[in-house]
């Protein structure tokens, strides 16, 4: 069964639990009910508005996220300018449509993704109950860094596909 591809939203504070059902049922888990969610902000993204969204639904257990992390152009317009001058949107809508379908190393499901130049939706799957979010201004010790070279050396190259 085909679903109506969701619309895109210009600001985090447009999620409802209608966009969220609609992202998941083109997402394939089409029987989903969402029957409510929670919004919280995180991270600090140079050129992005981040929030994870924690999701109830209604009816019959459904085997679907409890949560999902979603990417927006940011609100800060500072910050919206430097995205469009990088091509960053463009870039990243681009990197989980050809990266992501090639399964070349191990990313975040993406539910969807869709935008522009200008404008950015990336609804991925949430990985805070198996991992552990990075720091890029602290860095990390020899016991995290080893099991991400390890990682990084399973990636494929695209000319080997």
């Amino acid at each position: 069964m085909n679903h109506p591809t969701p619309r895109v939203l210009d600001v985090a504070t447009e999620i409802d639990t209608a966009w969220v059902q609609s992202v998941l049922r083109h997402a394939g888990h089409t029987g989903v009910e969402v029957a409510s969610i929670s919004v919280q902000p995180i991270g600090a993204g140079n050129v992005s508005d981040t929030v994870r969204i924690g999701i109830e639904y209604a009816g019959a257990e459904f085997v679907s996220p409890a949560a999902v992390v979603v990417k927006f152009r940011p609100s800060a317009p500072g910050a919206h300018a430097h995205g469009l001058r990088s091509g960053a949107y463009h870039r990243e809508i681009g990197a989980y449509r050809e990266v992501g379908g090639r399964q070349a190393c191990r990313i975040p499901r993406c539910f969807w993704v869709a935008g522009d130049e200008t404008n950015i939706n990336l609804v991925l799957e949430d990985l805070t109950a198996t991992t552990t979010p990075g720091n890029q201004a602290a860095g990390c010790g020899v016991a995290e860094r080893n099991p991400l070279s390890r990682n990084s050396l399973a990636c494929t190259p695209a000319s080997s596909h």
